[in-house]
Parts: structure tokens; C-alpha cells; sequence
């Protein structure tokens, strides 16, 4: 995989981007050190539960109102130790057309802490196939034969822009819409420039 980042790499705070695949967690994780915020299924993944679970991400049982109170107390934590976290506030993996809406609980202990938050976009580019299909995994796609032909791929190239910072506060809904409204900014910029 070959990485373009754009943008100020941010030193700490929140940093919030559209999502596409899997694929997210290791570019992002290739562009800085950085700790992600995950939904509890991804730590029985086969390999990326393993490596989410090294990477120090803050789990969450995104049903349950009382986990993700504990999961707000711990990403607070981390954004105190000035560590950037990575949060996908669409909640799901998508297939790259647009930016789904934006769930705003975890946006929160950036609120509280008065942490920056930093917009972020991805984007894919594979020369042999549909980026749709064959990187974005979405839907009811099945992880291994997924992954399996992925690594067949010649190369995947994978582009971040990051915008410029904002300060968490106020109401975290209306945070999180100006929030998406900068990702589908800044994402809708990989149509425009060519890669």
C-alpha cells in the first residue's frame, strides 16, 4: 500500500474522518501514531481485532448507553495525554460515494476535555479493479475472501487530507454536523484533484 498525506498531521486531539474499509486503521496508523476509537465487534476480528487490541483502541458496545459512558471516561483519558485519537463517526464502512450522517455520543469526551478536533478524509485509488468493490468492505461483504483478494492487488494507493483543526465545544450535535460537513468537503476534493 502506498500512502499521500495531506494536510498538518495533528500532534493530539480528536481526529475525525469518513470510513471505508479495514484498510482505514492501518493508513491511518502508517500517517501517525494514533489510538482508534472501535466498535467492540472489531476486537474478535481475526488480525485487525489483534491489532486494534495492540494499538491501545478504546472499544465500545455501541448499543449500550452505560459502555459507552466508561468509553467516553477512557478516550478522555487519552486526549489528556495528548495521544490523537481516530474516530469514524459514520458508525459503519461505506462504499465511497458519500459521507454517511455523523453519530455525535463520542464526540464528547473531546468536548469535555476541550480537545481540537481535526477533519479528515480518505480516499483509494487501485488500478486493477473497482475500488467500490475490491477495497471498500461494506454491507454484508464477508471479511476473509475480502482480504484475500485484496492482497492479490498490484498496489493500493491511499490518500488522507487533513483540514484545519477546530476547538470541541458547544453541543455535540451541532459539532458533529459542521464536523460533516468538513469530511464531505474534504472528501469530495478526491474527485476534483487528480491522483
Amino acid at each position: 500500500m502506498q500512502l499521500q498525506v495531506e494536510g498538518r498531521l495533528p500532534a493530539g486531539g480528536l481526529i475525525v474522518s469518513n470510513h471505508l474499509s479495514y484498510l482505514d486503521i492501518l493508513a491511518f496508523s502508517a500517517a501517525l501514531p494514533c489510538v482508534f476509537i472501535s466498535k467492540a465487534e472489531v476486537e474478535s476480528w481475526p488480525i485487525f481485532g489483534r491489532y486494534t487490541r495492540w494499538s491501545g483502541s478504546v472499544f465500545v458496545r455501541r448499543h449500550d448507553r452505560t459502555d459507552a459512558a466508561r468509553a467516553n471516561l477512557s478516550v478522555g483519558e487519552v486526549l489528556q495525554n495528548a495521544v490523537p485519537v481516530v474516530l469514524f463517526p459514520e458508525g459503519t464502512t461505506t462504499d465511497g460515494k458519500r459521507v454517511l450522517r455523523f453519530h455525535s455520543t463520542m464526540l464528547q469526551p473531546a468536548i469535555d476535555v476541550g480537545a481540537p478536533i481535526t477533519p479528515a478524509a480518505i480516499q483509494y485509488e487501485i488500478d486493477d479493479g473497482e475500488v467500490a468493490r475490491e477495497v471498500c468492505w461494506w454491507g454484508d461483504m464477508t471479511l476473509l475472501p475480502h482480504a484475500w483478494n485484496l492482497l492479490g492487488k498490484k498496489a493500493i494507493r491511499a490518500r488522507i487530507v487533513f483540514g484545519e483543526p477546530m476547538l470541541a465545544s458547544g453541543d455535540r450535535k451541532e459539532l458533529s454536523a459542521a464536523l460533516h460537513e468538513e469530511v464531505a468537503r474534504l472528501f469530495g476534493q478526491f474527485a476534483t484533484v487528480p491522483g
